[in-house]
């Protein structure tokens, strides 16, 4: 709980500015409120022509037509390009059998529309009636539900000690 409230508390200025950019860029909530109030106390039109969402659209288009996904290199001394290639399969077979791709370009279209985006990998039962396990590479369509380590300095995230979805 004190890690979930750090990251609340120290993401909450970012998240309100993230909440107004969803609002103004694809709920087209783009008047001042008291503007909006004065509006309509005089019975005045508010005309709105939300041009964002097609700046938005061309980006994660273009993002769309280059593939995205996770590459596999052997990078050491007791690295082997075999076993590379055979963990780059495994991969591309996760991808494919969690539709990893509506995943990644909801997180990008988060990312250009808010500023954050994310995905998770995580571990479900193969079938209903089966103790085996495969790993999925899930969709998080609201990016304000994912709360982080405040303290990770890495660009990519790596270095997180903690995450949390909230509900």
């Amino acid at each position: 709980r004190d890690m979930f409230d750090e990251s609340a508390s120290d993401t909450a200025e970012m998240r309100k500015m993230a909440e107004h950019d969803i609002k103004f860029a694809r709920l087209a909530d783009q008047w001042p409120e008291d503007v909006v109030k004065q509006r309509k106390e005089e019975q005045r039109p508010m005309l709105t022509i939300n041009r964002e969402a097609s700046f938005i659209r061309q980006v994660v288009n273009a993002g769309r037509q280059s593939r995205r996904g996770i590459i596999v290199s052997p990078v050491d001394g007791g690295a082997d390009e075999d076993t590379a290639q055979v963990i780059s399969g495994l991969i591309r077979s996760i991808e494919r059998q969690s539709s990893a791709d509506v995943a990644y370009d909801t997180a990008l279209d988060n990312s250009v529309t808010c500023g954050m985006g994310f995905f998770r990998i995580g571990i479900d039962y193969a079938h209903e009636d089966s103790f085996e396990m495969r790993a999925l590479i899930e969709r998080i369509p609201n990016p304000l539900q994912v709360h982080w380590d405040t303290r990770s300095t890495r660009f990519d995230a790596s270095d997180w000690e903690y995450g949390f979805i909230s509900d």
